[in-house]
């Protein structure tokens, strides 16, 4: 491997684990030299012998770890980042967060790590540093609204229609196979026609449920197949301006339709788990627990 050159600096919040979020993305993601904090750093420092050093103690400091993404591609971290808070926020607050190099021996890393780099900071709610340090992009984790429920049980459009409508008033359908085509709820082997379902909100926009077969996204590969089957219950949000849902600062009335309909997708996810069971990815191809679902459906994810 050439000298490494050193590209965009990821940061994340406290806490979260960067190698979770890298094996969705890279499954072969492995810790080539695994970080120390500095209590470990401590408690692994040899105390200092001899009468003239009784009392002393070693400087001993956090040591960044190496882990590999792709061959050739490295993050290097965690070290400390200072970063804006963003949201409004007085441009003199900041934030610490723990800062992770990217690292390559090419001219430019592969575009999927760029694009991962960016993914985990909007699932964090982190930053982006740019590599030449010139700019910092805050990512705010409410961002990130839509979910799918990956099942390997094909819900009746009847049973799903009465499971969602208490949280989707008003919803219809909009889309559906043939008359008839739709089995039993049963494992992937039932017949199975795609359909959908619209609620449309006044203010807000309309919320979509999208029952259909589809190819699971990558993170699910290290999963045994009967845990997600090849069935996706997508629930996706389209605001009244669609351009603003990535936009890093959306207008006021965005971000209220949003605080107001995230919850609602949530729930609406969390009322289908009972009968298909499965595993829920978001709409950045990371896994979404059952505790951060549930602080998604009281509006206190992020």
């Amino acid at each position: 491997m050439h000298t490494p050159v050193p590209g965009a600096v990821l940061g994340l919040p406290h806490g979260v684990d960067v190698a979770a979020l890298a094996e969705a993305w890279f499954p072969g993601a492995v810790w080539e030299r695994a970080p120390v904090t500095a209590a470990q750093a401590q408690r692994r420092a040899r105390p200092m012998a001899g009468a003239r050093f009784r009392g002393v103690t070693q400087d001993v400091t956090a040591e960044p770890g190496v882990l590999r993404l792709l061959p050739g591609v490295v993050l290097v971290g965690p070290e400390p980042l200072e970063a804006p808070l963003g949201g409004g926020a007085p441009r003199s607050a900041a934030r610490m967060l723990d800062g992770y190099t990217v690292a390559h021996d090419h001219v430019q890393p592969p575009a999927e790590v760029a694009h991962w780099v960016q993914a985990a900071a909007r699932h964090a709610g982190g930053v982006v540093v740019a590599p030449d340090r010139s700019q910092i992009v805050t990512y705010d984790a409410a961002l990130v609204v839509d979910l799918a429920l990956w099942s390997a049980v094909a819900l009746p459009l009847e049973a799903l229609v009465q499971l969602v409508r208490p949280r989707l008033p008003g919803a219809r359908v909009t889309t559906t196979g043939p008359a008839g085509a739709i089995g039993p709820a049963g494992p992937a082997g039932s017949s199975a026609m795609p359909y959908e379902l619209v609620a449309r909100f006044e203010y807000d926009g309309d919320v979509r449920v999208r029952f259909g077969r589809a190819h699971p996204p990558r993170v699910l590969e290290t999963m045994g197949w009967r845990d997600h089957g090849p069935f996706a219950y997508a629930v996706r949000w389209h605001p009244p301006e669609p351009a603003e849902l990535d936009a890093l600062q959306p207008t006021r009335s965005h971000l209220i339709a949003r605080g107001r309909i995230a919850p609602v997708v949530a729930r609406v996810v969390a009322a289908l788990m009972p009968a298909v069971g499965g595993v829920v990815v978001d709409d950045g191809g990371f896994l979404v627990s059952p505790a951060e679902l549930g602080a998604r459906t009281r509006g206190s994810a992020g």
